[in-house]
């Protein structure tokens, strides 16, 4: 039987704790991770946001499932990070 490759970590050292709620600051719960992405790229037009593509990727690689707040957010992002 093939061994399947392991899949690599994804870090994001640059991007602080605070980044993602600041990027979703005034979205209302719950919401898709769709959802949440969509908002993302509004939000960082006005935000002045280092590393958007890696705030992108952070979101994207979000379980598929509906948030109910930020706290829900915060904990799957630390799961990533």
């Amino acid at each position: 039987m093939a061994k399947r490759p392991e899949k690599a970590a994804v870090t994001y050292p640059l991007i602080s704790a605070a980044t993602i709620p600041t990027v979703l600051s005034g979205i209302d719960f719950p919401n898709s991770k769709n959802d949440l992405k969509e908002y993302a790229v509004r939000n960082l037009r006005k935000e002045e946001i280092e590393y958007t593509d890696a705030v992108l990727d952070i979101l994207e690689h979000l379980p598929a499932k509906r948030y109910t707040n930020m706290a829900d957010v915060e904990h799957e992002v630390k799961k990533i990070k």
